[in-house]
């Protein structure tokens, strides 16, 4: 037997659980559009949340110099070419789209 629960109730049990999937949503939007614009490979070949590991063809001191003047912050370097990037429901996808844009528009000056 369920439990009576009224609609309001039930209509925020839901979406709070959208809202917590949208941020596993937003780590492989992220992912999928900076693999996307072949600057970056991933490290692991792994199932992933919302944080991921991948290789940047290019300066990644420079993309995170870059990226921070445009007030995000791009990762955190782990090593000479890798980044370790996350997204959660705090990012929006128009912010996620900018960045990425700001990334590849920057690469070709490194």
């Amino acid at each position: 037997e369920l439990p009576e629960c009224d609609e309001l109730t039930v209509v925020r049990h839901y979406t709070n659980h959208s809202n917590n999937n949208f941020g596993v949503n937003n780590g492989f939007y992220l992912h999928d559009k900076l693999i996307a614009t072949g600057l970056f490979s991933d490290v692991y070949d792994k199932p992933f949340f919302n944080e991921f590991l991948v290789r940047y063809n290019g300066d990644a001191d420079a993309l995170q110099s870059r990226c921070a003047k445009a007030g995000f912050l791009a990762g955190v370097k782990t090593g000479d070419d890798t980044i370790l990037f996350a997204a959660t429901e705090k990012n929006s996808r128009e912010d996620i789209d900018n960045m990425v844009k700001i990334i590849e528009e920057g690469h070709q000056y490194e």
